[in-house]
């Protein structure tokens, strides 16, 4: 069983590492959920496989939950920016979500 937790797609993209090209794999999701959460539960509870972002299941295969399977054909990791208009003065809950995700994300993504 699959899980589909970002859409309803009849396929999942891979990039094979070795041709340098794209595969287009085939996904009957018998199981849709809309958030990443549901979907590394069901596959922590061995109800099939699912396709997450890496910090969205990196708890999970820490603590031996998941097992990360077809890791070969994982994507490049992609930059991740905190942008805000920057006007002269800051609004403090602007300020103070810059200030409280920079390290959070920094320490994640590391």
């Amino acid at each position: 069983m699959t899980f589909d937790s970002f859409s309803s797609s009849q396929h999942w993209v891979f990039h094979d590492p070795k041709s340098k090209r794209e595969i287009r794999a085939p996904v009957r999701a018998r199981l849709s959920v809309n958030t990443a959460e549901a979907a590394i539960d069901g596959a922590a509870a061995g109800l099939g496989v699912t396709r997450v972002l890496s910090y969205q299941v990196a708890q999970a295969v820490l603590d031996g939950r998941i097992r990360i399977v077809l890791a070969e054909y994982e994507p490049a990791p992609s930059p991740v920016s905190l942008i805000h208009a920057g006007h002269e003065l800051t609004p403090l809950k602007v300020r103070m979500l810059l200030d409280f995700a920079a390290p959070r994300l920094r320490a994640r993504l590391a």
